[in-house]
């Protein structure tokens, strides 16, 4: 007790110069290689490296949306690694994967995120590469949380990625393709690096630029082509960001260039860090990178000397500049998350992971539910269930018929799960009538409340309504409730058709506008939970979307601002009032605020069959056929022709995100686009790719702008690409300008070949042609030149070929979804479709969950009197850590440890943890202690005791017990994986 060794004296301190090389020594070219010869992996290796190719895993800044996902995975070596799992379309050639994958493999230096090694087994290819640790440098230049990245490091990026391409160059791999900032990545040590990825094609038909064409050379637009020239075009669109901290289209930085406003681009955070001379230079560099010539662009020798003289504080380490925690560069891949939180201090971090471990680590020696004061009684039903649950999840359904059997003639109360288990064993028995039986059994197990709250209803008519739902009044006696329905196929039973000719406003059956408790949406969103989040881009989203259901079970989207966001409270909440008051059938409509604190949030009604950019960039079972894309056009300029009437004429950031479609299919436009969205209460704050030339000349937005942003939807529409307007304008001056020449253009194909592959023979030339047009003169410079709203309904509304279609049907959506996919949980569909293997899945996941607060699991009526106090005085203690009191949890886990027959490892844990927030550090390390003799090897109980000895003042301790956490972290792996 109170002895220890230091384990740490031999690791170099990160502050000491002496330990650290030098971090831009121009000499440096290759690394002494330490990483491993490349190899090919064999698939069941990567799945095990990756958990199944879990979600918990992905590190990708899309999440699973991306159209290649990479995970963090850990090889048997315990080695991280990052693993590129490309779609099933991607390299349909295994050989060639490999071949280049090998190529590529070869390609070793200190600046490159190396590869080192592949997998190509069936349909599935993978790249492996070393793991970053800290993020991507989009994450840190324009999703910054704690500080913006400073003028000195973004020099480095600029000099180290110069660095790679040289490298790269040299070893004859000229072609880079897509460099942006989420190709450069930052290692244990803060340095940045550029991934090997790039090197690699990276589309469906293994052509490069296929989906992102924001950023895209000239030369590939004209010809399909990437050179190595292209690559140096690439490096300066990244120059831009480094310079800006936005993303700025190419065309509009030179104008300011040629302007003059050189000093505009500069991200105003860096104000006093930099000298105007070394600005100039590196807009300067940037400006000859995008020379619209290949042949005027420098080479990666001219980059390495205009960049080297700019770097001013060499000496000073990336980690220190990056602002990244001392303790994080010496175990950045060692730590598992509770011991990165201990070792940065973050007490709320390691209060949430305790929280959410629970008592999992105790499972396999006195968990939970093992304490030594069962009666025979409770423990033999506790086994019994416990067998049962495994035949469950095992698919062995007799087993689990025979083992619920016996739990049911147990158990003194019901277990409405139990019965629902059995039923669907018997199921899939082929015993449908004793499957009934025990359905109805669970049904009377609640009360008709749960069950509508259990499947999401929407409201008290929906509450008596599911598909093919019956209410069992008496034993074989069927009522049916869904008889008021209308089929989803009769056209009679459609509020509306798809047609250019309906009244242009609807009957509003949306909720009067109103003001949230924060409470409300607290709970709509279960503690705005991430399991909640619909945005695209998931929790790195800078104003996250989070799906929600109110307490009168009405389905709603939340959009929480960041902290910075809308400092006035009574002025975001008067803005969100006046466009909760725009109503119409093609908006999702606004229906509330909060503005409560620091939290300012807006709430609309919720659409559930996701937004453009998924159907048109992520597509997975069809593309968005031709008429669906002209009937978005449509329904959009709808929208905005309504908006322009009642005033509200600017509409911010119009884009394929801000289009959703709803239940039927039919497509909206988002009303928070109707508000600002950037911390400082500006417009196209983060995104300029497509912005319009007024806003980056005056930095004002007015109607004219909106024009110009549903010219870059419909481009995004015709080509199912990210394509910039300056790429298309160039086509239609040619018309306007040389119209002897227009036939000539179209038979070339030089304006059909925008449009998607995937859309040949839906459309006539001419339609496609028209909707060209109509998206150059909305692309337009000069803002006085672009046409009007009713101008694009005249011209879209003739286009529009299959009206009495519904939308639904042209984009494919199941029969029964448009009427009831915001009414039936995932269970309730997967029953609708008869899918017993999702069934299992959902019955599995949920568990004894829905019998919580009636009599769930733990709560069967055979406890001792001895047992039932000793859950109890559990159950407060769990609520007081829950819920942040940390005084009543050390009085009630105390009197826990006195009646414990077997000590708890957790329990120790938990009560060190309140200790120390009761700044009682000696009984916290005390407690740490207990716990590890309870489980020796137990990290947690390690990196308790690393913190209460760094609050006792004892550093390098701490830091021993730290990297003994680790060492047993690694050991752990291992035998999970053997």
């Amino acid at each position: 007790m109170g002895c220890f060794q230091s384990k740490t004296t031999h690791l170099h301190s990160p502050d000491n110069p002496t330990a650290q090389p030098d971090p831009a020594d121009e000499n440096q070219v290759e690394e002494e290689d330490r990483t491993p010869v490349f190899k090919e992996y064999g698939l069941s290796e990567l799945r095990k490296a990756t958990n199944g190719f879990s979600t918990n895993y992905i590190v990708s800044e899309s999440g699973e949306k991306a159209p290649n996902v990479v995970y963090r995975g850990k090889l048997q070596n315990n080695r991280l690694v990052a693993v590129k799992r490309f779609s099933k379309q991607s390299w349909p050639d295994a050989q060639q994967f490999v071949a280049e994958a090998a190529g590529v493999g070869k390609v070793r230096h200190t600046r490159l995120v190396n590869l080192i090694g592949c997998c190509a087994e069936g349909d599935e290819r993978l790249l492996v590469a070393e793991y970053m640790p800290n993020d991507t440098l989009s994450k840190h230049l324009f999703h910054w949380e704690k500080q913006p990245l400073p003028w000195e490091m973004r020099v480095r990026v600029a000099y180290y990625i110069a660095q790679a391409l040289d490298h790269c160059n040299a070893e004859n791999w000229k072609i880079y393709h897509d460099l942006n900032a989420y190709r450069v990545l930052f290692d244990e040590d803060g340095d940045p690096r550029l991934s090997s990825f790039g090197l690699m094609k990276n589309s469906r038909d293994g052509k490069s630029y296929s989906t992102n064409l924001a950023y895209t050379p000239p030369e590939f637009l004209r010809t399909g082509r990437v050179i190595p020239e292209s690559v140096i075009y690439s490096y300066g669109t990244v120059l831009l960001d480094l310079l800006s901290g936005k993303h700025i289209p190419p065309s509009h930085a030179l104008d300011l260039i040629r302007g003059k406003s050189v000093l505009c681009l500069i991200d105003s955070s860096l104000e006093g860090q930099y000298e105007n001379d070394d600005a100039t230079k590196l807009v300067e560099l940037a400006s000859k990178c995008l020379q619209s010539e290949a042949r005027d662009r420098p080479d990666t020798k001219f980059l390495l000397t205009s960049v080297a003289p700019l770097q001013k504080q060499k000496e000073v380490a990336s980690h220190v500049l990056m602002g990244l925690p001392k303790n994080m560069i010496l175990l950045p891949t060692m730590l598992s998350p509770l011991g990165k939180a201990c070792a940065r201090m973050d007490l709320t971090a390691i209060h949430d992971i305790l929280l959410k471990t629970g008592y999992k680590d105790e499972e396999g020696a006195e968990n939970e539910l093992s304490f030594q004061e069962w009666t025979q009684q409770v423990q033999d039903m506790l086994n019994t269930k416990r067998f049962g649950d495994i035949a469950f999840r095992d698919k062995d359904f007799k087993s689990a018929i025979e083992y619920y059997s016996k739990l049911v003639a147990m158990m003194a109360a019901p277990s409405a799960t139990v019965f629902a288990r059995r039923a669907f064993s018997y199921l899939m028995n082929d015993q449908a009538e004793l499957a009934l039986r025990d359905a109805m059994q669970a049904q009377g197990v609640f009360e008709i409340s749960s069950i509508v709250e259990r499947h999401g209803a929407l409201d008290s008519t929906y509450a008596e309504t599911e598909l093919s739902e019956v209410k069992f009044s008496h034993m074989g006696c069927f009522h049916s409730k869904t008889t008021h329905f209308h089929s989803p196929d009769d056209p009679s039973s459609n509020s509306h058709q798809a047609n250019g000719n309906l009244v242009e406003e609807e009957e509003d059956r949306s909720p009067v506008f109103k003001e949230y408790s924060l409470n409300d949406l607290r709970k709509a969103t279960n503690g705005f939970s991430t399991d909640f989040i619909v945005s695209e881009s998931g929790e790195k989203a800078p104003n996250v979307v989070y799906r929600g259901k109110l307490h009168n079970n009405r389905f709603v989207a939340i959009k929480r601002f960041s902290k910075q966001s809308w400092p006035d409270a009574h002025h975001f909440v008067v803005e969100a009032a006046g466009v909760g008051n725009v109503r119409h059938k093609r908006l999702v409509n606004l229906i509330g605020c909060c503005a409560e604190g620091d939290e300012r949030l807006l709430v609309a009604e919720y659409m559930p069959n996701d937004t453009l950019s998924k159907h048109l960039f992520h597509w997975d079972k069809q593309p968005l056929p031709w008429e669906m894309r002209v009937r978005v056009a449509y329904y959009i300029a709808r929208a905005l022709d309504h908006c322009n009437a009642v005033n509200q004429k600017i509409y911010h950031d119009l884009n394929a995100y801000r289009i959703l479609f709803d239940e039927d299919g039919d497509p909206r436009l988002s009303s928070f686009g109707l508000m600002k969205n950037s911390r400082d209460g500006k417009s196209y704050s983060t995104n300029l790719a497509y912005t319009p030339p007024e806003f980056v000349r005056t930095g004002r937005v007015i109607p004219e702008s909106v024009i110009y942003s549903y010219g870059t939807v419909l481009l995004d529409l015709l080509s199912g690409k990210h394509i910039p307007p300056s790429h298309v304008c160039c086509l239609y001056f040619l018309l306007v300008a040389f119209p002897h020449f227009a036939l000539d253009i179209i038979r070339g194909k030089s304006v059909l070949s925008l449009m998607d592959s995937s859309l040949e023979g839906q459309y006539e030339n001419d339609d496609a042609t028209k909707l060209v047009e109509l998206a150059s003169k909305c692309l337009q410079s000069e803002a006085r030149n672009r046409p009007d709203t009713k101008f694009l309904l005249t011209a879209v509304g003739p286009l529009q070929k299959q009206k009495e279609v519904a939308s639904r049907v042209l984009m494919g959506l199941p029969k029964y979804m448009a009427v009831l996919q915001t009414i039936l949980s995932p269970l309730g569909q997967a029953c609708t479709k008869m899918d017993l293997t999702a069934v299992h899945d959902i019955l599995l996941k949920t568990g004894y969950k829905d019998e919580e607060g009636a009599e769930n699991e733990l709560s069967f009526q055979e406890w001792t009197q001895q047992v039932q106090d000793m859950l109890n005085t559990k159950r407060f203690g769990d609520i007081a850590f829950r819920d942040k009191d940390f005084k009543s949890a050390i009085e009630y886990y105390s009197k826990l440890v006195g009646m414990m027959a077997a000590p708890s490892a957790t329990v120790f844990v938990r009560r060190a943890f309140s200790y120390l927030m009761n700044d009682q550090a000696e009984l916290a390390l005390r407690d740490a202690m207990q716990a590890q003799v309870c489980i020796p090897e137990w990290p947690t109980a390690f990196y308790l005791q690393a913190l209460a000895l760094s609050k006792l003042g004892m550093e390098t301790d701490a830091q021993d017990m730290l990297n003994d956490g680790a060492a047993f972290e690694t050991r752990r792996q291992n035998s999970w994986r053997s």
